[in-house]
């Protein structure tokens, strides 16, 4: 990730309860858990999670 420190985000959703966190920066979308967050992150292509997402809401409204 770039240099400048990232700002994190967790769903309003998930309340007290350990999720997954998300920021965007170079292009991707970075995920981790909540409950690790000096851990492993995930990159994943904007283009990608854009088409994730569309997938999800597609399936949702059927």
């Amino acid at each position: 990730m770039a240099d400048e420190k990232p700002v994190w985000r967790k769903s309003s959703h998930s309340g007290n309860h350990d999720c997954v966190e998300l920021t965007f920066a170079g292009g991707s979308v970075w995920v981790r858990n909540t409950r690790d967050r000096d851990g492993q992150t995930l990159a994943i292509p904007v283009e990608n999670w854009t088409r994730f997402l569309r997938q999800l809401l597609g399936a949702a409204n059927r």
